[in-house]
């Protein structure tokens, strides 16, 4: 047999020549019982600029000689059945640790490097599960091991331990007796090329996957503290299935799904892979897709189930759903504690009630298990949901995301797109709440219609709404009242946007229906090409000038400055102080000043929200308070003629009837009864004051 060569490469992956590769610290290889072979290990590519400074080899079972070390590789000829463990010590400091196992050839006795209590020749070696079926194995062994499951080296190679009785799962072997059953040995990774799975992308590997997860669930249904992490591994290669997974149930402490694999779906409806009323799994380095011309209804589904069992601690990484399908590729019905990190999502389906993710708090889509009874219509407590830098995207129209009874939700550096539409769907109604919804998320595409859409009941309210990006591209605006909303409060809703499609205000401005939002407490900033778009913030200056204007020449009443106030801005409750200097000419002639408030373009003929009438005097200085008394059209104010918004009168309180949820502008004019005389506006400044 000829000398082998281990290669440890620098992202810590290792490639292998002449062995296997147990897991990335551990090798096995095969020898004949009179081998006395050299194994070079090459760690060149692995030391990142170190050197090797020290070795220290730790055999059991196995005679080593010959040994040298240079600064990259370290040589030793092996002989025997056994293992060896190394560690290395770099001139870095760093120490790396990792065991040769030698195994003979099948057929003999072998050495089992992990179970000291196991004497040698009470072990049997197989190349594949079919040769020990075929086999007539004694009874009296108590171990057998595979060196694959269909061939040598797929993969599937497995320790198999002796039981008395047929084991509830499918994760055993028997001899061609059918009487005697080998389970397999308890170990934390679960490769499911051991229970049956090829990943070739021809045989239909459903059930085998499915034997993985029943095996689990026969060993453990409830926490306890000896279960093993159990983590299933899927190795490289296409997993074609026909049916749902079954990761159901599993409420293990810490268990996992670990890829690269991909599971292609070549099915429609129902869910590919299923892990309603499991809990704390994390999902790593998994894909996920569906055939040409098959339509699931979703990618991967977690969900509470009727009895009212929490779901909850899922957590996935680098888990990429990209295909059609019908519902969504992450449906998440209620499970909490949930975190989604550098996760991509693309549903190819044309359907505009598709999403790439939905977090419905009431499952109000009515999605059922194959598996499990999953409650609908029924609202649950949904909290702490949080994707890091994460991908969503719809190529032939629809939204990304669906939110539906939020509270603490996180979107933190995230990316959307859509063709067509709204990016997100917000669902608010009389019994499902959105609060404290956090979307630092970047919207792109040209078609996109605006960022997010509320849907739900005509009249909502949501506490907390933060929205952050740059250079978002929606064409026609960034806040959507979707079909039948006429009214939407936003309570402390924090918005900062620079800049919108390069540079291009949205067609409809920032509020598709301005007049259908209304804001408490907000703190809301949009610019577009370094210009303010929309600024709102309690106690906000919303104009201010220094710039004196003066009148003279006629009799007529003039307008000295006009200020646009935003549409809703002041809600129902809302108040405005306007603060204004002027100077005339001191004569006996009177000299009026007024503040009118109007629609756009229309300020000069508005009602009167401040007047005076001065003669033998020098200057005014004026301020006028205007509230909103629980109404968007209700407004009452001092009737302080001649008193300039100050101090005492015995006029009654004015009241007026002007719709503040329509854009309004506010207009400082100036009246001569002598168009020989001046009256100049020194300065004003018109500040908001909200609920």
């Amino acid at each position: 047999m000829a000398d082998r060569t281990i290669v440890l490469a620098q992202n810590k992956r290792h490639a292998v020549r002449g062995v296997t590769v147990v897991n990335p610290q551990e090798f096995s290889a095969y020898q004949e019982d009179d081998d006395d072979l050299t194994y070079i290990v090459d760690m060149s590519s692995y030391l990142d600029g170190a050197t090797i400074s020290s070795v220290t080899r730790t055999p059991t079972g196995v005679t080593v000689s010959n040994t040298s070390n240079t600064t990259t590789r370290i040589t030793q000829r092996l002989k025997g059945f056994g293992y060896v463990d190394f560690k290395v010590t770099t001139s870095s400091g760093d120490i790396e640790e990792f065991r040769i196992t030698i195994q003979p050839r099948a057929g003999g006795a072998f050495f089992l490097p992990n179970i000291a209590s196991v004497p040698q020749n009470t072990a049997q070696l197989y190349n594949t599960v079919a040769d020990v079926n075929g086999a007539n194995i004694d009874s009296g062994i108590a171990w057998v091991r595979t060196a694959g499951y269909y061939a040598v080296g797929d993969g599937g190679g497995a320790l198999y331990k002796r039981v008395s009785s047929l084991p509830s799962h499918n994760g055993y072997v028997t001899s061609n007796s059918g009487t005697t059953y080998w389970e397999l040995e308890e170990n934390s990774v679960l490769n499911v090329r051991q229970f049956g799975a090829k990943g070739d992308n021809t045989q239909d590997d459903t059930a085998y996957i499915n034997y993985v997860f029943a095996y689990i669930r026969a060993k453990v249904f409830e926490v306890t503290e000896t279960e093993p992490n159990y983590q299933v591994y899927f190795p490289y290669g296409k997993y074609k299935t026909t049916g749902p997974i079954n990761a159901t149930g599993i409420r293990t402490r810490v268990w996992s799904i670990v890829g690269p694999g991909e599971i292609e779906a070549t099915f429609n409806g129902g869910v590919v892979l299923d892990l309603t009323f499991s809990r704390f799994c994390t999902v790593r380095d998994l894909h996920i897709s569906t055939a040409a011309g098959s339509t699931p209804d979703i990618g991967v589904l977690i969900a509470r189930e009727s009895n009212g069992f929490v779901s909850d601690d899922f957590h996935f990484q680098n888990l990429h759903v990209v295909g059609v399908f019908a519902n969504a590729c992450l449906y998440n019905y209620a499970s909490e504690d949930f975190t989604g990190i550098n996760c991509s999502f693309l549903n190819d389906s044309s359907s505009t009630s598709a999403y790439c993710i939905r977090l419905d708090g009431t499952n109000s889509a009515s999605v059922t298990s194959t598996f499990q009874t999953i409650p609908a219509n029924t609202a649950a407590s949904f909290n702490s949901v949080v994707f890091i830098e994460s991908d969503c995207r719809r190529a032939n129209g629809g939204p990304c995301l669906y939110v539906a009874r939020s509270d603490g939700f996180r979107f933190y550096a995230c990316y959307m797109a859509v063709v067509s539409g709204a990016v997100v769907h917000l669902n608010t109604t009389s019994t499902i709440f959105n609060r404290d919804l956090y979307l630092d998320i970047h919207y792109e595409t040209s078609g996109m219609d605006s960022c997010i859409e509320f849907q739900g009941d005509a009249t909502q309210t949501i506490n907390g709404l933060t929205v952050i990006d740059y250079n978002p591209f929606c064409s026609d605006e960034i806040f959507k009242a979707g079909s039948g909303v006429t009214s939407v409060t936003l309570i402390s809703p924090y918005v900062r946007i620079r800049n919108t499609n390069n540079g291009v205000a949205p067609t409809n401005g920032v509020f598709s229906t301005p007049g259908a939002f209304s804001f408490k407490r907000p703190d809301i900033s949009v610019w577009v090409a370094n210009s303010p778009l929309f600024e709102l913030r309690d106690n906000m200056t919303v104009a201010k000038s220094g710039v004196a204007v003066t009148h003279t020449g006629n009799t007529s009443e003039t307008t000295l400055a006009t200020v646009s106030l935003p549409a809703n801005v002041m809600g129902a409750n809302g108040s405005l102080r306007i603060t204004s200097y002027w100077t005339f000419t001191n004569s006996a002639n009177n000299k009026t000043l007024q503040i009118r408030c109007g629609t756009t373009g229309n300020g000069l003929t508005g009602s009167i929200w401040g007047s005076t009438t001065q003669t033998t005097t020098r200057s005014m200085r004026m301020q006028n308070e205007i509230h909103n008394r629980n109404s968007t059209t209700s407004q009452v104010l001092m009737n302080g003629i001649g008193t300039g918004g100050w101090g005492t009168t015995i006029n009654a309180a004015s009241t007026d009837t002007a719709d503040t949820k329509v854009a309004r502008d506010i207009v400082f004019t100036a009246t001569l009864a002598n168009s020989g005389e001046s009256i100049t506006l020194e300065y004003y400044s018109v500040e908001l004051l909200l609920e």
